[in-house]
């Protein structure tokens, strides 16, 4: 699959956790895929970039509609123009999952075969269940935290 369109600015939430995304108004689609977490290419500037980009809704943010945004590992430019973004692979990261008041999210590294909480065979975790302790909270977003 191929997405082309034009950079926008977008609510500039990711960059507050350290996770900047380029905002992409799709003009042109090749090929379908599911909405989802895709493990993808940037092009900018003749440099082909590794990426991850979400298709699809903000199920945690207020408002969220409809989006196309890459987050490109280690890259920090200001970049507003026409792109052109290949998805290779997608994830699982679609869906909103909502936990009850002793259940913790397991989180994985978003590749198809990653097992955290998105995997039926693992599924959420109750705290008895636990052992070790959290370094690192980051949401909600205003409550990030390193431990």
């Amino acid at each position: 699959m191929k997405i082309e369109g034009i950079i926008v600015q977008g609510k500039q939430l990711g960059r507050t956790i350290g996770f900047p995304t380029a905002n992409l108004r799709a003009d042109r689609r090749e090929g379908e895929g599911p909405n989802g977490v895709y493990a993808a290419w940037f092009y900018v500037d003749g440099h082909k970039l590794p990426c991850m980009v979400n298709i699809g809704h903000h199920p945690t943010l207020p408002g969220g509609g409809e989006t196309v945004e890459a987050h490109i590992f280690d890259f920090s430019e200001d970049i507003y123009g026409k792109e052109v973004i290949d998805i290779t692979k997608y994830g699982l990261a679609e869906n909103k999952i909502i936990l009850g008041e002793d259940e913790y999210f397991v989180m994985g590294d978003n590749r198809n075969h990653s097992s955290d909480s998105r995997d039926p065979s693992v599924g959420v975790l109750k705290r008895d269940r636990l052992i070790g302790r959290a370094w690192i909270r980051v949401y909600p977003l205003d409550n990030f935290e390193v431990f």
